[in-house]
């Protein structure tokens, strides 16, 4: 049974790492600037964005889920243990999804940002 000093020292722990998840993420108004830069490569993006959300047809479509706060936009990261999963991740806190189609050489020749419209649950979804 451990003594009062390492429950408090256990539950101060847990209250760090508590509000060390809940820290909101900073944004970045010039986060997408430079897809706009002209000739832009695959690797680029990957460079500038990270590992892709998803991709489709052979790696010539990323998307990257976006959101937006008021310093700008924010990479969502996927929830723990998502990241290798074949399902969907949730799309809590995702304002956008950001498309974007590469050409046989690996440039970018599109780029969607497309607004994800917030809903609300259903009567037979659990709040």
């Amino acid at each position: 049974m451990p003594t009062a000093p390492s429950a408090r020292l256990c539950a101060a722990f847990i209250g760090i790492a508590l509000t060390a998840c809940s820290t909101p993420p900073v944004g970045h108004k010039d986060l997408l600037e430079f897809l706009d830069a002209g000739d832009v490569s695959r690797e680029q993006v990957i460079s500038g964005l990270g590992r892709a959300h998803e991709t489709f047809e052979s790696g010539r479509v990323l998307t990257y889920r976006i959101g937006e706060n008021a310093s700008g936009y924010f990479i969502v990261p996927l929830p723990k243990g998502w990241e290798d999963l074949e399902i969907c991740a949730p799309w809590s806190g995702v304002n956008y999804d950001l498309v974007l189609v590469f050409d046989g050489e690996g440039l970018l020749v599109r780029k969607n940002l497309v607004a994800i419209r917030a809903t609300e649950p259903s009567k037979h979804e659990k709040n």
